[in-house]
């Protein structure tokens, strides 16, 4: 009832909705910018006729998503009595998510802005490092919730909830995982962190295996297997879900926020630079150029060229591998760029001359990206 009548006027709502997140994120992010009730250029209609350069199409947008919202709204009383809303909610769901993150780009940018500035000061990305402890719990509850609705009701759920709770939350801070600074993490920081969640998500099943061993060898035969299904999927869920959640938290402070910088402000102004070799300093320099903390990102990844025919076609780092130095001609013509990064070792001489004699001709910029180790001299 409270929703069916939000969804008929589901346009003008998600506008205020976009308006009041983008505005406060602003406002974080610089207290000396405008309130919540300031105007700005971003309404929905704004940013469509950016997109569209016309107001015809504009406004057939705008009534083709509020045909939709309204579409929804008469399903939703159609199917009523019936067990066809709970999907009904769920497909709407879904859909409201595409249009957040189809229409939302401006919002979704500013608030990625707000995560990585605050995550850059220490101080900050150490009170992450508080927090995690409540999230983590709050990761087990949610495992121990799922698992108790789909195989373990029959059990006392307050009792269960000590005998899985307990074991873990004791491996987690005996182990050291909380000593970990998550924001600057590396792999085998990740590695340790799913063996820990593994180790402890087992001994809490073992816990709860050992106090109901007599009701289980008594019970009907299908309670072990429910509690077999229930300690397996209380396992995996406590392992990938806090795996996922330190993921997101570094891919939030770099990757997104360039995507989002560049969905939002567009890539055309950038340098398009093409990578000659795709070994470790291509690695390096991609990791370096995504995960800048300024607000300038001056170069954009078209590609990259390496001497290893296999590698053609594939992707490497995230980024196509379109040749060799010998096809730079054609490369050049089908993915224009303005500057090559050489990302080989100084030996791999012939490629560089080949590539010099190409940005000489059409008046481009040629780097190196070298890792060096200097002896500081103490006296």
């Amino acid at each position: 009832s409270l929703l069916l009548p939000v969804l008929a006027i589901g346009v003008p709502i998600f506008d205020v909705f976009l308006a009041i997140w983008r505005r406060s994120t602003r406002k974080l992010l610089n207290p000396d910018s405008g309130g919540i009730m300031d105007g700005d250029q971003d309404h929905l209609h704004h940013r469509l006729l950016r997109q569209t350069k016309k107001q015809t199409t504009t406004a057939l947008t705008m009534y083709l998503i509020g045909c939709g919202f309204a579409v929804s709204v008469l399903l939703m009383v159609l199917l009523r009595g019936s067990s066809a809303p709970a999907v009904g909610y769920v497909i709407l769901l879904i859909a409201v998510l595409i249009v957040i993150r189809q229409l939302a780009v401006v919002e979704i940018f500013t608030s990625a802005k707000l995560i990585q500035y605050g995550l850059a000061h220490p101080r900050r990305g150490i009170m992450v490092n508080i927090i995690h402890p409540f999230i983590d719990f709050g990761v087990v509850g949610f495992s121990f919730f799922v698992t108790y609705l789909l195989d373990l009701w029959h059990y006392n759920q307050l009792t269960f909830f000590i005998y899985a709770f307990v074991p873990l939350a004791l491996i987690f801070f005996l182990s050291g995982i909380y000593k970990v600074y998550w924001l600057r993490a590396g792999l085998n920081d990740y590695w340790n962190l799913g063996m820990i969640v593994l180790l402890g998500s087992c001994a809490s099943v073992m816990v709860m295996y050992w106090f109901q061993l007599e009701h289980l060898l008594t019970g009907a035969p299908e309670e072990v297997f429910h509690f077999v299904a229930g300690g397996v999927l209380f396992t995996m869920l406590n392992v990938n879900l806090i795996c996922l959640e330190r993921f997101m938290l570094n891919y939030a402070q770099g990757f997104w926020f360039r995507n989002f910088y560049l969905q939002c402000n567009g890539a055309a102004d950038k340098k398009r630079v093409l990578v000659y070799g795709g070994g470790l300093n291509c690695r390096l320099y991609v990791n370096y150029l995504y995960c800048l903390q300024k607000h300038e990102f001056e170069e954009q990844v078209v590609g990259i060229i390496d001497d290893d025919p296999a590698l053609h076609g594939l992707l490497v780092y995230g980024f196509k591998v379109l040749g060799s130095p010998g096809q730079i001609e054609d490369i050049y013509s089908s993915h224009p760029f303005n500057k090559i990064i050489v990302a080989t070792p100084p030996e791999r001489v012939d490629g560089v001359e080949k590539l010099k004699d190409f940005c000489r001709k059409h008046h481009l910029i040629i780097d190196r990206i070298n890792i060096s180790i200097d002896k500081i001299d103490i006296g």
